[in-house]
């Protein structure tokens, strides 16, 4: 008999990744130490920021599909991606493997929505809040999803680091405050916001400290990704009977 232990040791992530440099700090989904579980990395030359968030480009699609085929074909049991915009190719990815393929933290948003009350809006925060359109949301149900919006493409360390790619070396300090600056101005416009969903995967390093600040679940793609983990390494229950 296979031990569940045993089980989760074949059990690995697939994570299609953009063409970056920069710094990945824990908490990324690029950083190993994110997660106690393995995770198999396959990087998408030329699938820069500018072509995946600015552009949508759909001259990637094909590598991104290519790039989902090799991780199945190395044995992942489920692949995701490294940025949220990529849920503009969530169908085509999903139907070019045979695993689960989950593309985005967007993909969560139909059910947060449906978490919360019928008055309450899901804010996203995410990279270029212009460049998020109905396109993404419809490619995973989520163009009827009340939400509000906030982006981080006007603040320096993020613009200057991920969307332009200047430098390499990351000022997590200067890119925290930034990130929480967005994140409680769009709690303080909308006090009907009931959750927030980050879309970029470079900010869920500090999801806790978002929490902290303004009160409300917060899902990403970490949360999503363990998510999905677990349901491929279920194991028997074990305690007592209840009354």
């Amino acid at each position: 008999m296979v031990s569940g232990a045993e089980v989760e040791r074949d059990v690995v992530i697939g994570v299609l990744c953009l063409d970056t440099s920069f710094t990945k700090i824990p908490g990324h989904i690029r950083n190993r130490t994110t997660f106690d579980f393995p995770v198999a990395y396959k990087v998408v030359e030329g699938a820069t920021a500018e072509r995946v968030v600015s552009q949508a480009d759909p001259r990637l699609l094909e590598p991104f599909v290519r790039a989902a085929r090799e991780l199945e074909a190395q044995g992942v049991a489920a692949i995701t991606g490294a940025c949220g915009f990529l849920v503009i190719f969530q169908k085509q990815l999903a139907d070019a493997v045979g695993v689960p393929l989950y593309s985005s933290s967007l993909i969560q948003l139909p059910a947060v929505h449906r978490m919360l009350r019928s008055d309450q809006k899901v804010g996203l925060l995410v990279a270029k809040k212009r460049s998020l359109t109905r396109r993404h949301l419809e490619a995973i149900g989520g163009e009827h999803v009340p939400v509000c919006v906030a982006g981080m493409e006007e603040q320096p360390e993020f613009r200057e680091v991920m969307l332009e790619g200047r430098r390499a070396e990351l000022d997590a300090g200067r890119l925290e405050s930034e990130v929480l600056s967005q994140a409680e101005q769009l709690a303080r416009d909308n006090p009907d916001m009931g959750a927030l969903v980050i879309e970029c995967t470079d900010l869920v390093p500090f999801a806790h400290a978002i929490q902290a600040r303004i009160g409300v679940p917060v899902f990403d793609i970490v949360t999503l990704t363990e998510m999905v983990y677990r349901t491929l390494t279920r194991r028997p229950f074990g305690g007592r009977d209840a009354a």
